[in-house]
């Protein structure tokens, strides 16, 4: 079960990891490399509890994999879109503009850094939750690889296709492969893999944790820093208004007649 020194700890691992991360924002004089380290975080509040509660556990050990892969993959996707970028992100250009004009690297690294440290060990709480109930392989199990493994693959291909639309077609609204059945396929996936991660903690004494990680990241994407910011930018384009009206918003549908 988990306790609050396992929260402790999970915390200043992923506090770590944004730390490293403002100290690179702020000798670059950009915020924006805290998406970079945003899975790194994810996977640090996981991977801190096994020298602690380290006995073989399948099902442990496969989340624990399962999230390694996942934000190794994120990490790599954004930092080269971060690398190549010329400017930082508008979003948080925007997000500081709002904020009083003194000590603004410090209310960065509370503000933004800080924060997403906290909700970093809050959506890997399916993977603690594993590493310190260590339940037995179970059906549900089997349900929440095959989820994880259809969302990753989901969320491996849209980003694969967005990237190449914008390499081939810059400026333009990317309106084909699986992004013709939803305007977020990316998040769509991401989404799926984090309820099979959950779908793995649900026989243990803490599924109700691994409940609220997958809930949290849930919120975020759809409500927050995920899908409005992106559509707020898709908006710019002169086909926005009628791709949106044809495609749905997340999960994949056939595309009413345009």
């Amino acid at each position: 079960m988990v306790v609050i020194g396992d929260l402790a700890v999970s915390f200043f691992a992923a506090l770590a990891v944004m730390s490293c991360a403002f100290v690179v924002g702020w000798y670059k004089k950009r915020y924006d490399g805290v998406d970079v380290a945003w899975g790194m975080a994810i996977l640090a509040s996981v991977i801190v509890q096994i020298p602690f509660h380290f006995t073989h556990s399948t099902v442990a050990i496969a989340a624990s994999a399962c999230i390694c892969l996942w934000a190794l993959r994120l990490s790599f996707h954004i930092g080269k879109r971060w690398l190549h970028a010329k400017a930082e992100d508008p979003r948080y250009v925007a997000l500081k503009k709002q904020w009083p004009k003194r000590f603004v690297g410090l209310q960065t690294f509370f503000r933004i850094y800080l924060v997403q440290a906290v909700l970093a060990v809050i959506v890997s709480l399916p993977g603690i939750a594993l590493w310190l109930d260590k339940p037995a392989v179970s059906s549900l199990t089997a349900l929440g690889l095959v989820l994880w493994v259809g969302g990753f693959i989901i969320e491996s291909v849209a980003d694969y296709q967005l990237r190449s639309h914008v390499a081939q077609k810059p400026g333009t609204l990317m309106t084909s492969g699986l992004w013709r059945y939803s305007r977020h396929p990316n998040y769509f996936g991401e989404l799926v893999m984090w309820w099979g991660i959950a779908c793995l903690s649900l026989s243990s004494p803490s599924w109700w944790l691994a409940t609220i990680g997958a809930a949290t990241i849930s919120i975020l994407i759809i409500f927050i820093s995920g899908i409005p910011p992106s559509e707020q930018r898709s908006s710019r384009y002169p086909n926005w208004n009628e791709y949106r009206r044809a495609t749905s918003v997340l999960v994949p549908l056939p595309p009413q007649q345009r």
